[in-house]
């Protein structure tokens, strides 16, 4: 009797077993079969979080599921971050994280709550784009060369705006590359505090990706002195690069990664990814993205994407030690 129990207990164990293999897999061939997050960690109105709307857009219709934005800014993006790698792996939470959030962000912070390597899986790089470096109209200088002139001449006197990690990395760049710079930070909680500022002249220099301030310079209401890359951006000609203003290692871009939590079923994984490639034979979304400022770089490979974000990180590493 008590083996035909236990041999009875077996049977009905490996049947459940079988019963949830069967659902789990089930649940992966209905997916998506609700709305999806996605998760910004930053607040709405900023460069990341348009771009963001961009990708949620395109993801929504090749899904045939609802995408819902849901901003979670603060601590240097890492709330979002860690809320996304502790949620269930079950597709329905996604990241669009930054270079802050997987590479900036864990190189600065002891204890940001979550591992960039560990805790996801990676979908897709969704563009990159150039920190610019932004000034308002009532500063009297008409290029790089002469901002840095004019805050030296007053040093502590003027500030710059920062919302991340990023903004100091940039203007921490920039006063290695010309002897230092004895300039202000004032942090903020996100751009479009800082753009209201920044019109007011309360504050002078903005290091910022280039999707938070086209308008404002398509306008003539700000204007972008340099941007840091080795070309000049494409839709954007007539701003000239760092190296064009004679700092010739003033390179920083950042980018947009789409990340899962780590252990989501892979099929779910290659579904997105799959439609990641999709979109970049969508040319109505390349020109959205290049309007912004945004190079549509668009990579659906996870492989290549773990390759691409491990390649930032060793190139910043050494620069993070000084931030």
């Amino acid at each position: 009797m008590k083996r035909r129990r236990i041999l009875t207990l077996g049977i009905a164990a490996s049947a459940g077993l079988g019963l949830l293999g069967w659902n789990t897999a089930r649940a992966q061939q209905s997916y998506p079969a609700r709305p999806v997050r996605l998760v910004v960690p930053y607040p709405a109105g900023g460069g990341t979080d348009i771009v963001a709307r961009k990708f949620a857009e395109r993801l929504s219709s090749l899904m045939g599921q609802q995408v819902i934005i849901d901003n979670k800014p603060g601590a240097e993006a890492a709330i979002g971050a860690a809320e996304v790698a502790h949620a269930a792996p079950d597709g329905y939470t996604i990241l669009f994280g930054t270079l802050s959030t997987h590479v900036i962000t864990p190189g600065l912070m002891e204890k940001p709550g979550y591992d960039p390597v560990r805790d996801f899986a990676q979908i897709a790089i969704f563009g990159s784009q150039a920190m610019a470096l932004v000034v308002n109209n009532e500063v009297p200088v008409k290029n790089l060369r002469e901002l840095v002139a004019y805050i030296k001449a007053s040093p502590g006197k003027y500030s710059y705006a920062s919302s991340s990690s990023i903004s100091r990395l940039t203007v921490s760049m920039l006063a290695k590359q010309v002897g230092g710079l004895n300039i202000v930070e004032i942090p903020y909680k996100g751009a479009v505090p800082i753009i209201t500022d920044l019109l007011a002249n309360l504050t002078q220099l903005y290091p910022s990706t280039m999707a938070s301030v086209t308008s404002l310079q398509k306008s003539g209401r700000l204007r972008i002195f340099a941007v840091c890359t080795p070309q000049r951006v494409k839709s954007y000609p007539d701003i000239p690069t760092a190296i064009e203003s004679g700092i010739p290692d003033m390179l920083l871009s950042t980018f947009n990664v789409v990340s899962v939590p780590a252990r989501t079923p892979q099929a779910i994984v290659d579904q997105l990814a799959r439609h990641a490639t999709a979109m970049m034979r969508d040319e109505a979304l390349a020109k959205d993205l290049e309007a912004l400022g945004v190079e549509p770089h668009i990579e659906g490979d996870p492989a290549k994407v773990n390759a691409y974000v491990e390649e930032y990180r060793q190139r910043l590493k050494p620069l993070l030690k000084g931030v």
